[in-house]
């Protein structure tokens, strides 16, 4: 009886989990799925006024301004983007939180785009964008070191209200985001962690908008997160040292470095630094004060006089014997920073960030606090950081100004926090151990045998969940013990194994195996048809272009071609071959191709180069090209059907086209930012289309000599095996080395085996 009333414990407990897993869900999807009350607003801008200096952050080619309550931003060129982004606050990604932010389209080209910029860090080029048109498209793209990458392409939609506002929306919720427009989701994907912390807007040439405001909020009710300022009351806060500066029992006067001085007047510490080209300190040292406990060190302080731009800072953890401490910084114009020095080498942890948080010329509280391992930083109690905790250096706490610098110190108040701790979330993943096959993980091992045994232990404090094998749930016993048969292809095979806990922790252990066929049924020699066709004749056509007129050039491409053009020759391939090609070269070497095609049965065409996609249609760029705007493709470019159609009169060849083009788009400021990376084209019977990425993607240009896909590629034509095996191969080692950003892709209607290397 207890048994089944276990069990019937156990079910209960795992419907209620389901429940709650599918209330989230459904609150990360449904706009209106979370309350007001549940949203806590972090930061949000009605443009009522231009405190967040937004006018001073707009690029040359546009300009901003405040007009009756919106922000107004405006294209001054003819040609090219214009951004207008800050660095306004720092949000812990571990948290589920949501932007808001209502646009409109006021004039100008109505086909070009506006954009929602996030994640941004300007250093790298690195951003998210959220866009819209005026015409009622919308699209979803991010840009790594300025590489671009197409989430969702353009997309016409009735939820786009066409020269009105429209509210966009991202939310983070666990692991995934979510995008809506006008309370509508138009997509979700998993989360990936932003490049930077700076928000704002683009906009095309051309395009004018209008922004109603901006809104981030925290998500969930925060009134029990251990994070929030509140969590504490002064009840459960140990006063272990307080001066109120009444009077200067602590000797602030003396504490002073030799760039400075400080006094005690009516209640507040006066400190100044007088040198006139550095920084001065005012530290005590606090004996007994113990790092280890739960902590918090909080101080009022006031900008007087003096440097406005210049760093003020709490100053706490210091050994000032080995020039070490932390700082938590602030500017009388209203920035925050935090960051350390360690033997006289500072490190920035926060960069400047300006906050409505902090009232100008007035006393704000600023405070740091450590629970259990982390340390939490407050604007006049709203977080603002949180970081890892690490051992302080030393035990002197105190204030540092810049040069001519006054400030006024309110008090300084440490005290130790007494709240018990609240359970600690569990996110320890299941340990995996392997016995059978005894192998490592990311190890290969050859197995002659259809199927193989995968045998193995897993532990973990919460206890195990389930256990999966490639897609099938493994039998497991109550020691964690787990085992399943696993049916192997001939050649390679991934093997995955998944452990999850109660508590959705997962942990994966991935090997290979390679099967090999015994020769069990020995075929007679007359049985054994010839790989080859002893008459084949092969030629390719190979151009790469790199240097382009009017400054934009390419790194990989030519030296691209001239790997290919080495391999291909060792292949026994005729090749016709061009580098920094105008249109006319381009247009001759293709027509020398195409006349001797008749001569040849295996006619193969690369491409290294810019490549852009307009309105379905791929291109091929030539250097000479001149595209001011979209439709100059089809007088500058060539069509990569002019190409393909020739192989159509021949398809009893084996016909090959590789295009390793659709890199970084220069032509960003076509209408609605342009259409990034190539289409999928239909082969043509005899064909194979090989792309150097999916479709609407770009590709990789390369840290080294050659890019990613042409460099991998080359390899895998010098091995023995079926051209299908030589694309597959060569995409897994893509995806590995570019961490999963590129993804080779092709399609086939070849109608006989065909082998590189013979």
């Amino acid at each position: 009886m207890k048994t089944v009333f276990k069990i019937l414990q156990v079910t209960l407990l795992l419907a209620i989990q389901n429940l709650n897993t599918i209330a989230q869900e459904n609150k990360a999807y449904n706009f209106y799925g979370y309350l007001q009350s549940e949203k806590t607003l972090f930061f949000s801008d009605d443009f009522n006024d231009d405190g967040n200096g937004w006018k001073n952050a707009t690029t040359q080619n546009g300009e901003t301004f405040i007009q009756n309550g919106y922000l107004i931003f405006q294209s001054t060129v003819e040609d090219g983007a214009a951004g207008c982004v800050r660095s306004l606050l720092h949000i812990d990604q571990r948290k589920d939180f949501e932007f808001e932010t209502r646009m409109k389209w006021i004039d100008g080209d109505d086909n070009k785009s506006f954009y929602f910029v996030f994640g941004k860090k300007p250093s790298e080029w690195s951003r998210f964008n959220f866009g819209l048109s005026g015409n009622g498209y919308y699209l979803i793209d991010k840009s790594f070191q300025n590489e671009y990458t197409t989430i969702v392409d353009w997309t016409k939609s009735s939820f786009v209200n066409i020269k009105d506002y429209n509210t966009v929306t991202i939310r983070k919720v666990a692991s995934t985001i979510y995008y809506f427009v006008n309370g509508n989701l138009v997509h979700s994907q998993p989360f990936e962690s932003f490049y930077g912390d700076e928000i704002g807007y683009q906009i095309s040439a051309k395009v004018n908008i209008s922004i109603d405001y901006i809104k981030v909020y925290y998500l969930g009710n925060s009134i029990n997160s251990k994070a929030d300022y509140s969590f504490y009351n002064l009840a459960q806060k140990n006063t272990f040292f307080l001066d109120d500066f009444n009077s200067d029992n602590n000797n602030w006067a003396n504490a002073v470095s030799t760039n400075g001085y400080a006094y005690v007047s009516k209640g507040y510490l006066n400190f100044k630094s007088t040198s006139p080209d550095g920084a001065a300190g005012c530290t005590n040292t606090i004996s007994g004060f113990d790092s280890n406990k739960d902590f918090e060190i909080e101080s009022s302080m006031k900008f007087l006089n003096g440097n406005e731009n210049k760093q003020i800072s709490l100053v706490f953890g210091k050994d000032p014997s080995v020039w070490s401490r932390y700082n938590f910084g602030f500017s009388g114009n209203g920035y925050y920073t935090i960051d350390k020095s360690y033997n006289n080498e500072n490190s920035d942890i926060v960069n400047w960030t300006f906050s409505k948080l902090i009232r100008i010329g007035d006393f704000n509280k600023y405070t740091v606090r450590k629970i259990s391992n982390t340390l939490y930083f407050y604007v006049n109690e709203t977080l603002v950081y949180s970081m890892p905790f690490a051992p302080f250096y030393g035990n002197a706490f105190g204030y540092q100004t810049p040069q001519g610098t006054e400030i006024a110190v309110d008090y300084l108040k440490i005290s130790y926090l007494s709240k018990p701790h609240q359970t600690q979330l569990d996110i320890t993943a299941p340990e995996i151990t392997m016995t059978e096959p005894y192998i490592k993980k990311e190890q290969k091992i050859t197995e002659t045998n259809k199927q193989i045994i995968v045998k193995g232990r897993v532990a973990d404090a919460s206890g195990i969940y389930e256990v999966v094998i490639n897609g099938n749930e493994a039998a497991l016993d109550q020691s964690g013990n787990f085992q399943q048969v696993v049916k192997l292809a001939v050649g390679d095979n991934t093997i995955s194994v998944r452990a999850t806990d109660t508590k959705d922790n997962s942990s994966f252990y991935t090997f290979y195996v390679n099967r090999e066929v015994t020769n069990a049924t020995q075929l007679q020699p007359q049985e054994i048809k010839p790989m080859f066709d002893p008459n084949e004749k092969r030629i390719a056509l190979v151009i790469g272009n790199s240097t382009y007129e009017g400054g934009q050039f390419l790194k990989n491409p030519e030296n691209d071609a001239n790997l290919m053009i080495q391999a291909l020759k060792n292949l026994g391939f005729e090749v016709i071959s061009r580098t920094n090609a105008d249109k006319k070269n381009m247009e001759r070497a293709i027509r020398e191709f195409s006349e001797k095609l008749p001569n040849y049965n295996v006619a193969l065409f690369y491409y290294a180069g810019h490549g852009v996609q307009v309105d379905g249609m791929n291109y091929l760029i030539p250097t000479d090209a001149e595209l001011n705007k979209k439709e100059d493709c089809k007088w500058e470019a060539i069509s990569v059907n002019f190409v393909v159609e020739e192989f159509e009169k021949y398809p009893n060849n084996t016909n090959i086209v590789i295009l390793d083009a659709c890199r970084n788009d220069p032509f960003k400021s076509w209408s609605r930012g342009g259409e990034r990376g190539f289409k999928a084209i239909l082969p043509t019977s005899g064909t194979i289309i090989a792309f150097a990425t999916s479709e609407g993607a770009t590709a990789s240009d390369g840290d080294g000599v050659n890019g990613l896909f042409t460099q991998e590629l080359v390899k895998q034509l010098q091995i023995q095996q079926p051209i299908e095996s030589v694309f597959k191969k060569t995409r897994v080692e893509v995806e590995k080395l570019s961490k999963g950003t590129q993804s080779p892709q092709e399609w086939s209607k070849l109608k006989g085996d065909f082998w590189f290397k013979k």
